[in-house]
């Protein structure tokens, strides 16, 4: 899931996931698995503002695997600066992720 954030604090992780998962169907989100980044040191008020129940990786483990790939390719195809709108445009994503 990608949210839109301001900043990389732990206030705006909480407001965007809280808004985006609370925006969701209650049967799709069971739970989430998160690194161990500063941006969720508020994880706990997630969990209590949607319902939702968070886990962390260990530390140099490779369980969030699947999450990294994504992210690589969208750092690849979705250069920073990019709007959601743009994104939107972007023809150049490859088919899994139109």
């Amino acid at each position: 899931m990608l949210v839109k954030m301001i900043d990389s604090t732990a206030t705006s992780s909480t407001e965007g996931f809280r808004a985006a998962l609370n925006g969701m169907l209650l049967a799709m989100r069971k739970s989430a698995t998160y690194d161990q980044g500063r941006e969720m040191a508020r994880h706990a008020e997630i969990t209590q503002k949607t319902g939702i129940t968070t886990y962390f990786c260990d530390p140099h483990n490779p369980q969030r695997g699947s999450n990294e790939n994504i992210n690589s390719l969208i750092s690849h195809y979705y250069p920073r600066g990019l709007t959601c709108r743009d994104a939107a445009n972007n023809s150049r994503m490859p088919l899994p992720f139109n």
